[in-house]
């Protein structure tokens, strides 16, 4: 039994740190870079929509040409068990996504494992324009020089919109610093 348990603990050590390292990789590439432009919707049923891609100008009330949807910010708490999870189960990685439960459209970013307190993820806005959604996102580091909680932190953003069968993408675009 103790053996086991020791490889077991090698396993689950060496499957982290190949994760992290993967991680670590992933965060060096910039999102505009590792997206190549906006990705559209996938199919099943946790549409990953891909990398997020760069918004080019935008304001606080959505992208320029798109009508501004009202985005509702959901806590973990008051969602759907099956929202619950599968924010559960996307937090250890970056993605950005959407499911659509009931009336409503759920949209998901996560910015996966940072090394302190401090980190944030902000959905800015969403549009509408020809059946596409698109969905600013912000994400935050702490200021330079500023004391931060040295504790692994998920920063991710939950929120939701209509569902509306007009929708035939989902894109997710970076909000570019002012």
């Amino acid at each position: 039994m103790k053996r086991l348990i020791a490889l077991l603990l090698v396993l689950f050590v060496a499957a982290t740190a190949a994760g992290y390292v993967a991680y670590t990789a992933l965060a060096r590439a910039s999102l505009a870079e590792a997206s190549k432009g906006k990705v559209p919707d996938t199919t099943g049923p946790d549409k990953g929509a891909g990398p997020i891609g760069d918004s080019g100008p935008t304001s606080g009330s959505g992208a320029a040409g798109l009508n501004v949807q009202k985005i509702e910010t959901v806590t973990l708490e008051t969602a759907p068990a099956v929202i619950q999870d599968w924010v559960r189960n996307s937090l250890p990685s970056k993605f950005a996504g959407y499911r659509t439960v009931g009336k409503d459209l759920y949209l998901l970013v996560t910015a996966g494992p940072q090394p302190t307190t401090g980190y944030g993820v902000t959905l800015v806005s969403a549009g509408e324009s020809n059946g596409r959604l698109e969905v600013v996102v912000r994400f935050t580091s702490p200021a330079k020089g500023t004391a931060q909680g040295q504790v692994i932190t998920y920063p991710y953003a939950l929120a939701k919109v209509p569902a509306s069968t007009a929708f035939k993408t989902v894109e997710f675009v970076e909000e570019k610093p002012r």
